[in-house]
Formats: structure tokens, sequence, C-alpha cells
């Protein structure tokens, strides 16, 4: 599913790519974002709502290889995984990608707690316990980084398991200053400087050796 570009168009080389990939709760996230980053960015949708977290990295592989260190893949997804008590492995396969994904920047959005359920229900349980660990987890990647999905109820449909378009603005202005964040990071270089034995001094060199003049 490719939202946020017309079908066909290559997208331009000149401006970062921001290509979101997830499941239900990424629907619609790629069309937010072209309105909150406007036209200095390219972003492309790949959603698959009730996959798990494998199926929705793996058919994302080949979109997001091309991507540099002046683009960014959001990953949003896992919460079909907790459902069917698969959250292990759901982390196991976040890890791999992000691991394969040190030539670009990698935003994870976490698993949003589930408002049809109890707090205290085995699957918001294992929500808590999930998010956690991707935290714990993901710290050992520089490339990485992480964004929170709380929101109060008001922001669920009536059913209470599908976020509101309200609910996606604002996930997606979250997303979008996280995004500025880190693609508007310098990296700075060191340069180191010529050692000196005496820094009052200034060195020339001559056939017959080294001469040494006072600044």
């Amino acid at each position: 599913m490719l939202s946020g570009s017309t079908p066909g168009m290559r997208l331009q080389k000149d401006k970062p790519k921001i290509a979101v990939v997830g499941d239900r709760f990424a629907k619609g996230i790629a069309g937010e974002l072209v309105h909150n980053l406007g036209s200095n960015f390219e972003v492309i949708g790949l959603v698959k709502p009730g996959s798990g977290i494998k199926k929705i990295t793996d058919s994302a592989n080949q979109d997001v290889s091309t991507l540099t260190k002046k683009d960014l893949v959001v990953v949003w997804g896992a919460t079909n995984d907790i459902a069917k008590n698969e959250a292990k492995t759901a982390l196991t396969h976040i890890s791999k990608f992000v691991e394969l994904r040190k030539h670009t920047n990698v935003l994870l959005v976490d698993v949003p707690t589930r408002f049809d359920l109890s707090p205290t229900s085995c699957v918001n349980r294992e929500v808590v316990s999930y998010n956690r660990k991707l935290y714990k987890q993901m710290k050992q990647f520089v490339h990485v980084r992480l964004n929170d999905s709380k929101l109060k109820r008001e922001y669920f449909t009536k059913h209470r398991m599908h976020m509101k378009l309200a609910g996606k603005e604002i996930m997606a202005h979250r997303i979008a200053e996280l995004i500025r964040e880190t693609l508007s990071k310098k990296i700075t270089c060191t340069i180191p400087l010529l050692w000196k034995p005496e820094s009052d001094k200034r060195i020339t060199r001559t056939r017959e050796g080294v001469r040494w003049w006072k600044v």
C-alpha cells in the first residue's frame, strides 16, 4: 500500500525519504506526515493491517534497502504479535530489522494500550512488558529512536480498539517532530591539529633540518 505520493512517481533524489511501515495503527500516518512535513520530504506508506511484525518488515525490505543516513524509516507494529502471545518473537524480528538498517535512521513507535480490554488483562500486561523490553534493547543502537504511543481513551473509537483520526493526527505530529530533530542533526568532524613541541614557536623545514621560529 503506497500513500503520500502519486502512484508510479519516483521519489526525488534531493529530498529526504520517509518510509512508514506498520499494522493498522500506521494506516493513514504517511498522509498525515505529508501534511506535517510539507514538500521538503518524500513520504511513502507501506501498511499491512492485521499482520505481524515479521510480515510487515519483510514486505518493506526492498523499499527501505535504498534509504541512506539522510532518510528515515518509521516502524509501528507488533500489536497482533502480542495479541497472539508472540511478543518475544516480535522483539526478535524488530531487533533483526534494526540491526540490518544501520545505513539509515529508524524510528520505532511502541505498542498502544488496548482500551477494549481491562488495564490488568494479560494482553495489556504484555504490552507494558514488551514496550519496556523494546526501550531497553534499542539503547544499543545509535541509529534508532523511539516514540511513545500513549494517548487518552477519547482518541480511540467506540469499540476502543482502533485509533480515531484525531489520535493519528497527534501521533503524526509527534513523529514529524522526531523526524525533523533526527535528520537536522549535524555531524561534526574533529580536525586533528599538528603536534608542536612548544605552542609559541613556528616550525619551518630546511635542507639542513628543522628550524624553529618564535611567534
